[in-house]
């Protein structure tokens, strides 16, 4: 298990990443399009569109 500190860290580690929040918690997308969240201490994850 990632923790929240972690995704972050990742997160911006990637090229053109933005941290914004997704009603109310940690989010991160790329060029508007997001791909990462955290909602109520759990990990949720979109890989749609990212290959």
């Amino acid at each position: 298990m990632v923790s929240k500190s972690e995704l972050r860290e990742r997160a911006l580690a990637l090229p053109e990443v933005a941290e914004g929040s997704h009603f109310g918690m940690p989010a991160f997308a790329v060029q508007g399009s997001g791909f990462a969240s955290i909602s109520k201490g759990r990990l949720a994850a979109a890989t749609a569109g990212l290959c």
